[in-house]
């Protein structure tokens, strides 16, 4: 992933994913797959912060809207 890109969930789940698969390759290097365990582990260290901001976020709304009258009761 791009150092000054925003950070996309579903890109880093990819990345994750074919990183997973590069280092189930039986013709990879100790050190190639050292260096991408360690891209992975940073790579999904951001996804969890990520999804904990964004349930923040869920929480936060929830909290704001709760006493919102034009919210379907099943909603609440």
């Amino acid at each position: 992933m791009e150092q000054n890109k925003t950070f996309v969930i579903e890109e880093a789940l990819k990345e994750l994913e074919n990183i997973n698969t590069r280092l189930s390759s039986e013709d990879i290097t100790l050190a190639d797959s050292i260096a991408l365990y360690k891209t992975g582990t940073e790579l999904a260290v951001k996804c969890k912060q990520h999804l904990m901001e964004v349930g923040k976020q869920i929480e936060d709304l929830d909290q704001k809207n709760v006493g919102d009258s034009n919210i379907p009761s099943y909603f609440q």
